[in-house]
């Protein structure tokens, strides 16, 4: 009798573990949870659709691609949520652990983690980077005044994150040629390339023209392709007010009333 009750229960167990997969796959198949598998138990990561095997438990042996998620468990996952309140399908998290993928981020908190965009996230304590094939945290970044400038930009009260690396500046400067954040950033006092300073540059009329070259109200800069050490330059003997830049042939040119110039050199 007593083996027949443990049979029965066993069998239940199964069952169960089995309607577990069965809901899941269709949660798969719905695209909610996107490449995460179940056994019914632990949670499983692999990039691209399995094969479906009409409802049979997802098995492990079949899949030596998809990787276990350390510490994660079916019944306690939850989805994260992206900028835009939906269900995000490459991050999932529990009580402990937030995975982006088969990533596990780094002291991230589950209760205040948040996806700013497809590059940023922060939770209390810190601002996360995303490089697709691993997850960095930002460092010096404040999270509780962290905004995203665009998909790869960032900035806080303190300074400016390029590519989730941090900046002297605490403001990106927009380029006027494509109108997107460039490599200058500045503060109430100076301009930077990077972290370069721009000797001289005036943070207040300081603009950007294109990738090559730049103007305030005394100078012109250039990008120096050919020189070594500091890459931006004064472009001597350049008159600012006439400054501007045309295209030609797919190469771009500086111009001022007098002369006209490639990189910093006149033609």
């Amino acid at each position: 009798m007593k083996k027949i009750v443990i049979s029965v229960i066993v069998l239940i167990l199964l069952l169960v573990i089995q309607q577990n997969f069965i809901l899941f796959k269709k949660s798969i198949n719905n695209t909610e949870y996107g490449d995460y598998y179940t056994d019914g138990f632990f949670v499983y990561y692999q990039s691209g659709y399995l094969i479906d095997f009409s409802g049979y438990p997802f098995n492990i042996r079949h899949f030596p691609m998809a990787k276990r998620l350390s510490g994660v468990y079916f019944k306690s996952i939850y989805r994260v949520k992206d900028e835009f309140g939906n269900d995000d399908l490459e991050y999932i998290k529990n009580n402990r652990y937030v995975y982006f993928r088969d990533i596990k981020i780094k002291n991230a908190d589950p209760n205040s983690f948040q996806i700013l965009n497809d590059r940023y996230m922060k939770d209390k304590n810190n601002v996360f980077y995303n490089e697709t094939k691993k997850i960095t945290t930002v460092k010096n970044a404040d999270p509780e005044s962290f905004l995203v400038v665009d998909s790869d930009n960032g900035k806080d009260k303190n300074h400016f994150y390029w590519y989730g690396e941090m900046r002297k500046g605490k403001e990106p400067i927009l380029s006027q040629d494509y109108g997107e954040v460039s490599p200058y950033n500045k503060d109430e006092k100076f301009v930077y390339y990077g972290n370069q300073e721009i000797l001289g540059a005036d943070s207040e009329t300081f603009i950007v023209l294109s990738q090559n070259y730049a103007k305030d109200k005394n100078n012109v800069y250039c990008y120096d392709y050919h020189g070594s050490g500091e890459k931006i330059k004064k472009l001597e003997g350049a008159d600012v007010n006439s400054f501007t830049i045309y295209h030609s042939d797919g190469t771009e040119y500086g111009k001022d009333k007098g002369s006209s110039y490639l990189f910093c050199k006149i033609e």
